[in-house]
């Protein structure tokens, strides 16, 4: 195993200190929606809450799964599948945090976030197929453009980056805001390190500007 290689895993393990991240019990209830990642309940018309997938059910990123490995643990055991769980989550946590400290208007506002639960509560947003009734596909895309413009200048001044912006998480309300549902915010560090590792683990991948703004990518 090579210095770089030991200094990764030294840094993510660090990583894993910090964030203490447990065993989490799946909370009891309906379930409104899920996804890949996120069990989602319905509290009210304003608001939901997310709460990651319990070890056994998260889908642990393919590019970690196939290319992290951690020496003296077996490839089946307890403690390397947890691990490569926390590994999996390290991101998602970064745009938590982030979406929290710089509570952009973008962006669905969050709050009550449990490190123990692995929960949070967010701002409920329809998605933009929800809209039609109040705008025409061309005010739509005048919205989405100028307001995208002006959320890149934001994120250039607290120099962060939105990544895997898509135009189906996205929502505009009646008011003609526009709101992100999906997508991560991640600082320059945070982005560039983890740019850095998917690029030597999956070279033909590329992290592309949205319509030229530097600070967006898809």
């Amino acid at each position: 195993m090579n210095i770089t290689k030991i200094l990764l895993i030294i840094k993510i393990i660090w990583y894993l200190i910090k964030y203490d991240f447990e065993i989490i019990q799946k909370k009891v209830g309906s379930i409104y929606k899920k996804n890949r990642f996120v069990n989602i309940y319905k509290l009210d018309n304003n608001t939901i809450l997310k709460q990651f997938h319990h070890y056994n059910d998260y889908s642990i990123c393919s590019l970690v799964k196939d290319n992290f490995n951690l020496p003296l643990f077996s490839k089946n055991s307890f403690a390397y599948n947890y691990i490569l769980y926390c590994v999996s989550l390290l991101p998602k946590w970064f745009t938590i945090e982030n979406r929290s400290k710089y509570n952009y208007k973008l962006l669905p506002k969050i709050w009550d976030i449990d490190k123990v639960t692995l929960s949070y509560k967010e701002e409920y947003q329809r998605s933009i197929m929800r809209y039609d009734c109040y705008w025409t596909k061309e005010r739509i895309n005048k919205i989405i453009d100028d307001q995208l413009v002006e959320f890149n200048k934001q994120l250039n001044r607290d120099n962060l980056y939105f990544v895997f912006l898509e135009r189906k998480n996205m929502g505009v309300t009646i008011n003609g805001e526009l709101k992100i549902i999906e997508g991560e915010l991640w600082n320059d560090y945070q982005f560039r390190t983890i740019k850095k590792i998917v690029n030597k683990w999956c070279p033909a991948y590329k992290f592309n500007n949205y319509n030229g703004l530097d600070r967006i990518m898809v």
